[in-house]
């Protein structure tokens, strides 16, 4: 049924602009077709995906819910539940609330680095931000076996955000993997617009941001690496493609989202498919505006509700999930 949902929504088609590609391959043309978001297949493929994971009384009771959490098994993280409608109720639940996916119980319940700080509450004068790194449009390494497109709209993206969270951005040939792991480890927030590879068979090794860098090696940060370091940060922002996805277990998805979530960083933005540059852009601008006074998981349903507006096809505005703790 997931599949059937991906299916609808035409994510290969309509979401190549930021998506790399194997060498040797042919990329698929960006559709021009404007495509309503009611699609008959779309509401169909929603429906289907809606009556198993929401069913019955699950529906009835998150009806009134302000926040919903899910604590997911096999591939259920990379649902878009911002798209699910419960039976019987024709608003998607990212209407009526935030939504946290959790990696598990025992994460859960452990607060860690509260988003406020211990004193300060919601609506507090004291910015939860902090120190902030930011990664744009990296000068991406010739590769034998993947071809990485520019993203200007990645690099718009990280120069608003970082005005935005009064920092200077690392764009281009200064995006160096080399420059942003001790930033990073110090940093309170990471935000990373760049290219995003997810790999199923090997997901520590093979799924990596691509950074600048003189090798692959170089200009490569895997899974594996990133769960291996300590980070301080508060949140890390994965404005990449497929950075939710990855090997499919029992427990969940082993990618690149939990490879910073096991690192010690609580909460995380994933993205779910292959994103579109621009409509990825306006989102996180809306994303990053929001973060001063609200939850990261309140922020992110702030940016889609406003995102949508302009954008409506559900490609673009249900492709990021919120992955960690709810505070």
């Amino acid at each position: 049924m997931l599949s059937e949902l991906r299916t609808s929504l035409d994510i290969d088609i309509n979401q190549g602009s930021r998506l790399p590609q194997r060498r040797g391959t042919e990329s698929k043309p960006k559709s021009t077709e404007v495509v309503h978001w009611s699609n008959k297949n779309i509401n169909h493929a929603i429906e289907n995906v809606s009556n198993v994971l929401l069913p019955g009384i699950v529906g009835e009771k998150i009806s009134d819910a302000s926040h919903i959490v899910v604590v997911p098994a096999l591939d259920i993280s990379t649902t878009p539940f911002a798209l699910l409608r419960p039976p019987g109720q024709g608003a998607h639940l990212i209407d009526r609330a935030a939504i946290t996916v959790a990696p598990s119980l025992y994460e859960l319940g452990d607060g860690g680095r509260s988003w406020f700080g211990e004193s300060a509450g919601k609506g507090s004068k004291s910015s939860p931000i902090g120190k902030a790194l930011i990664v744009g449009n990296p000068k991406y390494f010739p590769d034998a076996k993947w071809y990485f497109p520019q993203l200007p709209g990645a690099e718009r993206e990280a120069q608003r955000a970082a005005h935005l969270l009064g920092t200077v951005p690392l764009l281009g040939s200064a995006a160096t993997k080399r420059e942003i792991i001790p930033m990073a480890k110090e940093a309170s927030v990471l935000y990373l617009a760049t290219h995003g590879v997810a790999s199923e068979i090997e997901p520590l090794k093979s799924s990596f941001l691509a950074l600048s860098g003189n090798s692959i090696e170089e200009s490569r940060w895997t899974a594996l690496e990133i769960q291996k370091t300590r980070f301080k940060a508060k949140l890390a922002v994965l404005s990449a493609c497929q950075t939710g996805l990855g090997q499919v277990n029992d427990a969940g998805v082993i990618g690149l989202a939990r490879g910073f979530q096991i690192s010690g960083v609580p909460r995380v933005l994933m993205s779910l498919w292959n994103v579109d540059d621009d409509s990825t852009a306006a989102l996180m601008d809306a994303f990053v505006s929001e973060l001063r006074s609200n939850y990261p998981s309140e922020a992110l349903r702030n940016a889609i509700l406003t995102t949508r507006k302009e954008y409506d096809h559900p490609a673009h505005w249900a492709a990021f999930a919120h992955f960690g703790t709810i505070y």
